[in-house]
């Protein structure tokens, strides 16, 4: 069955104004072995068409998803193409990340081995790189979801509510005992501003359950650093990103390369 038979009239608007937009069709996959629920390819000037990998099994909410997708399209396209940037990370950024964690890697490869070290410690520098860049891209995507589409509110308050379930998880006993202290800090840190904002977006309380965890005070200072009830243009989401990954000590991590000529591997896919 084609996955666009299954979406709400909303999506289906949604994918209409992005093909208008940017002069791009849309092609839909469908992958079994999809680590997320969804993903864009977003077409550069010389492809035809944005490419929505979507994960074979899935439901309703699946809808926030795409659209939530939309939004990255969205917001490159509606930034000067000049100033059109996305995220590069190199060896030498993942080298710089990891040696901040280098004697917790060392501990865990004597009580883990070294395959699963190296493969945490992958796991752990992506996700941070991925967080920072991302989460505050993600507010505004929302806001705009929000705002405009508000016949789709349901499935995105419903959508939203599962991922901070999921965050949430992240403070689990075992979790804080296996990962690096400053990994631990950093990504709940964000995640909890993150959250704070986003509630206010959504006004839903998800950041109640936060509230009595170590990260709060702090994250209050972070998400007012974005000052998401004002926003901000589609151009200046790169500064918005490099604010958030100067104050939490990732700003060498990665690096902003034009939107023309990034590698395919480096799309959201």
């Amino acid at each position: 069955m084609d996955i666009k038979s299954e979406l709400v009239e909303p999506v289906k608007d949604i994918l209409e104004s992005i093909e208008e937009l940017t002069k791009k069709r849309f092609r839909f996959v469908e992958k079994g072995d999809l680590e997320t629920y969804a993903g864009v390819r977003i077409a550069r000037s010389n492809m035809p068409e944005h490419i929505i990998a979507y994960k074979t099994e899935h439901n309703e909410l699946i809808n926030h998803l795409i659209a939530h997708e939309c939004g990255h399209i969205k917001r490159i396209y509606e930034t000067p193409p000049e100033k059109r940037l996305m995220v590069i990370s190199t060896d030498d950024h993942k080298h710089k990340g990891m040696s901040i964690f280098e004697k917790d890697l060392q501990a865990l490869s004597k009580s883990q081995g070294l395959e699963i070290a190296s493969k945490l410690a992958n796991m752990w520098y992506s996700g941070l790189v991925r967080q920072v860049t991302n989460q505050p891209v993600d507010l505004m995507i929302e806001k705009w979801l929000y705002e405009d589409y508000p016949a789709l509110r349901g499935l995105q308050i419903t959508s939203l509510s599962d991922q901070n379930d999921l965050a949430l998880q992240g403070l689990n006993k075992r979790v804080k005992e296996i990962t690096p202290r400053f990994v631990f800090h950093a990504g709940n840190l964000m995640n909890v501003a993150y959250t704070i904002s986003l509630s206010k977006i959504i006004r839903v309380k998800l950041v109640r359950q936060w509230k009595p965890t170590e990260f709060y005070a702090e994250a209050l200072d972070l998400a007012k650093m974005l000052d998401i009830e004002k926003g901000w243009q589609p151009e200046n989401d790169c500064d918005m990103v490099n604010l958030w990954a100067k104050r939490m000590k990732l700003n060498d991590w990665f690096t902003w390369h034009p939107f023309e000529d990034v590698p395919l591997s480096y799309y959201r896919t």
